[in-house]
């Protein structure tokens, strides 16, 4: 009987870690959108005045040194499934700037169901002739509690 309940146990703990392991999001390649900051001045302003306060934290890398003029809100929108019977919560997509980037506005966290699909996006704010600077992106969720990443492919 002992016997019996450790081979059990065994395949269990074998159901888990496999179910577990796939439980990885995959990201399809992003989509970008490009707004000049000029037609989003509020936020403009609101970023402006956050960077002044130091209030950004990390998600600040540079300074507004130009006019409204000079500067584009940078939209990706990523498409992410999840393939497994485990959802994911909190997804957010995370983007490491180029050089030219003030800061980064992140998007709302994302919770993918067992075996659906959504939509992560986060914008930077970056200079007008700095658009097509490349930057790695990568999504990170949580399974069960456990913090989990994948890198966006573009």
């Amino acid at each position: 009987m002992a016997k019996g309940l450790a081979a059990l146990a065994v395949v269990l703990v074998a159901l888990l870690l496999v179910t577990f392991a796939g439980s990885r999001l995959t990201a399809g390649a992003p989509e970008t959108a490009v707004t000049p900051a000029a037609e989003d001045r509020a936020r403009f302003e609101d970023i402006r005045e956050a960077l002044e306060r130091g209030d950004l934290g990390a998600n600040q890398f540079g300074s507004i040194t130009g006019d409204i003029s000079q500067y584009v809100f940078v939209t990706y929108s990523v498409p992410v499934s999840s393939h497994s019977v485990f959802g994911a919560e909190w997804a957010l997509l995370l983007i490491e700037p180029a050089p030219a980037d003030v800061a980064l506005v992140e998007g709302d966290p994302v919770d993918i169901g067992a075996f659906s699909s959504g939509t992560v996006s986060a914008t930077v704010l970056t200079t007008a002739d700095r658009v097509q600077d490349a930057r790695r992106m990568h999504l990170r969720y949580y399974v069960f509690g456990n913090a989990l990443e994948t890198w966006v492919v573009r």
